[in-house]
């Protein structure tokens, strides 16, 4: 198995966007486009929490003793001291392979954009002690870095520092989203069985879809940016046999997969760097569900999960490709020529067709081949090639075309139409026009976050207010504008808008910050180019057919005008644009001249500089603070007013803009037409350095250990030194100046330390400070191999005696042991008030018993505790915990009635350990880790429970196990015989093996059904990896129809489910569903090749060499048992039940827990996976207002003498 690149986490995040890469073997030219950060960066301000420690870990799949397989790089890139999503990451080997990836927002617990790779997988398989380089880009800014690589995870953060005081940087900016029927650019269409219509919008970046009439089905979906559904020049989209959508990102080089509705599934990259990954034009779905992509020279055939299949070169420049129905591929080079391969890529045939440049093409199922040329129109070929039947559409040009069931024709055009045409009939139909920002000249900022852009044509201003969220609207001009060429604002913050209304006469609006048109006046005889009002509301236009100036006072009247074509100081040649500074001056770009011209209000000229502009721009000019701003060739030069020294410095611009605008703080608001956003640069004033943590080498230290960490600095500013390190010890103070800390563990005081890292730069500025927390065993001779930790909760009201009584003969017995390679730390409490005792037990020597004030069993903070004295006044070198009480997998464990008449007078069942607080006490500060975890009760073998109860770092395989029964929880209690036999060299997983046999037998003996398991830890993020890819291809499927939809839930209704609801039996009707049943049920019932694919790597994951459930014998043991007849003498069969569940309800029964759970209160398991997508899938929400159902969970009442049986509370 390829190392994985799925960790363990120190903030909890886990990496749910598996990215598969492939890499054509053919040659082929080179088209690369920069990527951009892309939507409002949400990371924290770091001045404030300091650098950011990234999630670490493997996975856990290293066995004991043996060298950590090199596997998991991640990082952040740094700009202006915040984490940037969009920065192109490349990291090569010492070997020359290199990969390419994206910083993106994966789910983590901050929300931080951050890169991820395997080094161990394919290209890189880069091993402990190899020399990597990681370069960062991010728009013009690059910087690389050499890094050795070490055994296990690694953090490499990059700074991408400022290049002088006054450099500019767009760290957020604003897509602007077409409306539904509107368009910038169209490509790519496709038409489902259920005659729906997919388009894509190339220029804006995002996929509409229709009815045929043209309705809008939905919103549309994505905008430029690298993030999972953002897109850069999508080009195609295809349509499978389960109605998911694919679409061909080509200028992110991957293909995006995702359901009908637009919900995102899944994506993979088309080569392994960016940088040499040919372009890719046209997509196709084969018979068999395989998708191929058609580059220069070449074509490559995917599964639909990304799996590389075949590939060959074609010795063409193939620009569009179909496939028929017997698998054979059909490419086309736009020109007359269709070259035919087989399915294996081998060259059969060349259709000479007496067209003059293909445009698009489409086999129908019949297999006719169908083609669009700019002079034949639509076109039926022949076998030969030769023209079948011709329809001449007048004024179109196709982009792309896709065949409905019907037999239309749906193709979407240059005029941004989509065009449906009936060759039965010879009609022909459209929809569509372009959008409001296919041609954008201005905009204008003004206070409260409120934005203004101007349209050339078709002519409309939009206004946009930016908050958590956009909102846009349209602004009502009266009369409507014809061809917009400038807009401005005033001193008072209204807005100006120049509209040149026909070939003669011009019209000036007047709006207010709301978008309300306060007047407007026409001016005839005139070619307007640029406006600009002075502060006493005094009106300036420029007007390049007489190259003159013209003035009106502030209600449209006309006043003045001067210039005139020329070339002399104060005349004009082509006047461009033109801006008012607060002294009254107004400064001319005098285009045809090559100069800028500063006069006064009347004319008169102040001084000349020579100044060259874009001949396709307009908007060049700007005023702020008195200094002027001039843009050209994707950078704005700062001059002062008197224009008589060189630029003051000069702002490096991503790329070319058109329309932008200063606003109140100096911020610069442009719009960049290539990936259509408002990109928003401000002054980067960041200057402290960035500490990072790359790399640790234990996190569980013995005496004997040494600690080794290893830190990186970088500088945000101009210069690039780190002058000092620091490194500390919340317990031990300084420990160290070095970049590496190096330090032995028996230097270090005994517990959990918080280690951080500061550095400092040459201008004496520190960091903030990272840190990560490690535990150092205590310092003791002959130190016992394990302390038993026992939390046994006896106070329930319902059952509590009989708890207790348990509880008792259990002590009573393990007060007899005489292990010495044991020591056991209990703490038990009563159903009374006052009646919490703590037991220590030490072979060899009288136990200790304290009676301590009443403790609330079902308070986090109670649990800590524990764990800390018990760890303290026991140190080993392992930890079993159990914890005894009543459990209900999606509540928690430890019911305490006392508490529960406490919270609010009532015993109502509120008060319990829930799983989040269960795994904060575990992770509290100061408690060393568990090896074992024992959740001595019902249901709580959830994969919900596992995750959060998973290690926050890496761990070797098998050394941190929960264990869990996943039906009914028999109250035995054997901890005496469970650790009886445990020795120095016992590990955790002997320990689990030990408890799930004895515990086994114990219930076979009594003749009762069971389940007991024993789950490795350390792979529970791999499984719920595993978990969120399936889930969301079969979210997807089940979205996709109502027949899908019905199969997915009657796979959940005949999957092996455990009792949830308190009437023993196991029914349909119960919420929990074991994981391993259900999955092998999906790839067994749906043909759907990526859901099966997905479903044997959980199958994999969860029964494979390195499982989660541990294997046999004694990983996971289940007995087929009738209940004794108090209890209903119900046969429960548990042949299908196999170690895991997992929450997965009836979709009608949904509830408060359903509410709670999708909505991720319960557990960050859902926060993480895409498990509560597919819960959801295809269930209407419910309307605002309606009540939720109460369940009104509670514990069950003791049920035997005998048997004390702790079941699960009511789930209805």
């Amino acid at each position: 198995m390829a190392a994985s690149c799925i960790r363990s986490m120190l903030l909890g995040g886990l990496f749910i966007l598996l990215v598969s890469f492939n890499a054509p073997v053919f040659s082929m030219p080179i088209l690369h486009s920069s990527p951009l950060t892309s939507g409002a960066n949400q990371a924290g301000d770091t001045q404030e929490s300091g650098a950011i420690p990234l999630p670490r870990g493997c996975g856990g799949v290293t066995p004991p003793g043996e060298v950590e397989t090199t596997c998991c790089l991640n990082g952040i890139v740094y700009v202006d001291g915040e984490p940037v999503a969009g920065a192109e990451i490349t990291i090569t080997s010492s070997r020359g392979t290199s990969i390419s990836l994206y910083t993106r927002y994966i789910n983590t617990v901050d929300n931080v954009p951050f890169y991820e790779i395997s080094l161990s997988d394919d290209p890189l398989q880069v091993q402990s002690g190899e020399t990597i380089t990681i370069t960062a880009r991010l728009g013009n800014r690059e910087r690389s870095l050499t890094h050795e690589v070490q055994p296990g995870s690694q953090q490499v953060d990059i700074v991408l520092p400022r290049r002088s005081p006054n450099d500019f940087v767009a760290l957020q900016s604003i897509p602007l989203r077409s409306i539904s029927g509107e368009f910038d650019g169209l490509s790519g269409i496709a038409i489902n069985p259920e005659y729906q219509v997919f388009v894509v919008d190339q220029e804006a970046h995002q996929i509409q879809a229709f009815d045929t009439n043209g309705n809008p089905l939905q919103p549309p979906w994505g905008h430029y940016g690298q993030n999972p559904g953002q897109f850069n020049l999508p080009r195609r989209v295809v349509v499978d046999a389960s109605r998911n959508v694919y679409i061909l990102d080509a200028g992110n080089r991957r293909i995006q997969k995702f359901d009908r509705q637009g919900r995102y599934v899944h994506s993979w990259m088309l080569c392994t760097q960016l940088s040499s990954c040919p372009f890719p034009y046209d997509l196709a779905l084969a018979p068999d569900g395989t998708i191929a992509v058609v580059y220069n020279q070449g074509v490559t055939i995917f599964s639909t999960t990304g799996d590389l299949q075949r590939q060959w070169s074609t010795g063409i420049h193939g620009t569009d490709i179909d496939i028929d129905r017997n698998g054979n591929v059909y490419i086309t080079t736009g020109q007359s020529d269709i070259y035919t391969f087989t399915p294996g890529g081998q060259l059969t045939t060349t259709l000479n067709t007496p067209l003059t440049s293909i445009q698009s093409m489409a086999i129908d199922p019949s297999g006719n081949l169908w083609v669009t040329d700019p002079i034949n129109g639509i076109v039926r070929l022949s076998t030969t090639g030769a023209i079948a039947q011709q329809w001449t559409i007048p004024g179109e040009l196709f982009n792309d075309m896709a065949i409905a069931p019907n037999g239309q024709l749906y193709l979407t055009s240059y005029t941004n139409k989509v065009l449906v045409f009936d060759p039965t009939r010879g009609t022909t139909r459209s929809w569509g026009r372009s959008s409001r920002y296919r041609d954008v000249i201005g905009t204008v900022t003004v206070p409260n976050n409120t934005l203004f852009i101007a349209n050339r044509e078709p002519a409309a201003v939009t206004r946009l207010t930016f908050q958590q969220s956009v909102t846009s609207t349209q602004v009502a001009l009266n009369p409507l504008p014809r061809r917009i060429v400038d807009m401005t604002k005033a001193a008072d913050g209204s807005v100006y808008i120049l509209d040149q209304s026909s070939s003669t006469t011009a019209r000036v609006y007047k709006i207010n910050a709301l978008g309300q048109q306060l007047f407007s006046f026409p001016i005839n005889d005139v070619s307007a180019g640029a406006i600009a009002v002075a502060q006493n509301g005094t009106i300036f236009i420029a007007e390049d057919l007489d190259n003159q100036v013209l003035q009106f006072s502030a209600d449209g009247q006309y006043r003045s005008s001067w210039g005139g074509t020329g070339s002399e100081p104060g005349r004009f040649y082509l006047p461009s644009d033109l801006v008012i500074d607060s002294n009254g001056y107004i400064y001319v770009a005098d285009r045809g001249n090559e100069r800028i011209q500063k006069l006064r209000l009347d004319g008169t000229v102040e001084r000349t500089v020579s100044a060259t502009f874009d001949p396709t721009l307009d908007n060049v000019l700007q005023v702020f603070n008195n200094n002027i701003y001039i843009y050209r060739e994707d950078a704005i030069r700062v001059r002062d007013s008197d224009l008589t020294s060189p630029p003051l410095y000069t702002i490096e611009l991503n790329n070319q803009v058109k329309g932008w605008d200063i606003d109140q703080h100096g911020n610069i608001y442009a719009f960049n037409p290539d990936t259509r956003q408002i990109e928003i640069y401000r002054p980067m004033r960041f200057t402290q350095p960035i500490a990072t943590i790359s790399y640790l080498n234990l996190s569980s230290l013995s005496a004997d250990d040494t600690l080794i960490v290893q830190g990186m600095g970088q500088d945000s500013d101009e210069t690039n030194t780190i002058h000092a390190w620091r490194w500390e010890s919340n317990q031990n103070g300084q420990i160290s100046t070095s970049r590496t800390l190096a330090i032995p563990a028996a230097s270090l005081s005994s517990g959990t330390h918080t280690i951080t890292l500061k550095v400092q730069d040459n201008e004496g500025e520190w960091s903030q400070q990272t840190s990560l927390s490690v535990y150092v065993s205590p310092r003791i001779q002959n130190i016992p191999a394990w302390t038993i930790l026992l939390y046994l909760d006896a106070d329930y009201a319902a059952d509590g005696q009989a708890l207790l009584k348990s509880f008792n003969n259990t002590i009573r017995n393990l007060k007899q042991l005489s292990n010495s390679s044991i020591r056991i730390a209990i703490q038990i409490d009563g159903p009374q008030n006052n009646d919490t005792r703590r037991i220590l037990i030490h072979p060899g020597q009288p136990p200790s018993e304290n009676s301590i004030s009443e403790q609330a069993m079902d308070d986090p903070l109670t649990l800590a505790n524990f764990l800390r004295w018990g760890q303290e006044t026991f140190p080993a070198r392992h930890y079993y915990l159990a914890i005894a009480n009543h459990g209900q997998g999606v509540q928690g464990i430890a019911w305490d009635s006392t508490s529960d008449a406490r919270d609010d007078g009532r015993r109502n069942n509120s008060a319990y350990l829930t799983i989040k607080e269960l795994g904060q006490a575990l992770n509290a500060p100061g408690v060393a880790p568990i090896d074992v975890i024992h959740l001595d009760a019902c249901s709580m073998g959830l994969l919900e429970v596992a995750f959060e109860l998973r290690p926050r770092s890496e761990v070797p395989l098998r050394s941190r196990l929960l264990i869990a029964s996943q039906y009914l929880g028999w109250s035995f209690f054997a901890y005496d015989e469970y650790v009886a036999d445990i020795t120095a060299t016992s590990t955790p997983e002997m320990v689990a093996r030990t408890v799930v046999q004895i515990y086994a037998d114990k219930s076979v003996q009594k003749r009762v059904p069971f389940t007991i398991t024993a789950l490795d830890l350390g792979r529970v993020t791999t499984v719920a990896s595993t978990v969120d890819r399936l889930a969301a291809e079969l979210a997807a499927y089940a979205n996709n129809s109502n027949e899908h939809f019905n199969q997915v839930q009657n796979i959940r209704n005949s999957s092996s489910h455990l009792n949830s609801d308190n009437d023993y039996r196991n029914a349909r009707s119960d919420a929990y569903v074991d994981l391993l049943s259900w999955t092998r049920n999906v790839r067994d019932s749906i043909s759907d090749r990526a859901i099966q694919q997905r479903a044997d790597e959980l199958i994999n994951e969860l029964t494979g060499t390195q499982s989660f459930i541990l294997p046999n014998p004694n990983g996971h043991r289940v007995g087929i048992a009738t209940l004794p007849a108090r209890y209903g003498s119900y046969r429960i069969d548990l042949s299908d039940v196999h170690g895991i569940s997992i929450y997965y309800p009836d979709y009608t029964r949904r509830n408060a827990t359903f509410n709670s759970y999708v909505n991720n209160y319960l557990f960050e398991f859902t926060r993480y996976t895409r498990w509560s997508e597919l819960l959801t899938a295809g269930v209407v929400a419910l309307n605002p207002g309606d009540p939720e159902v109460d369940e009104g969970l509670a514990p069950l009442a003791p049920l035997s003498v005998e048997y004390y049986v702790h079941v699960p509370m009511i789930v209805r």
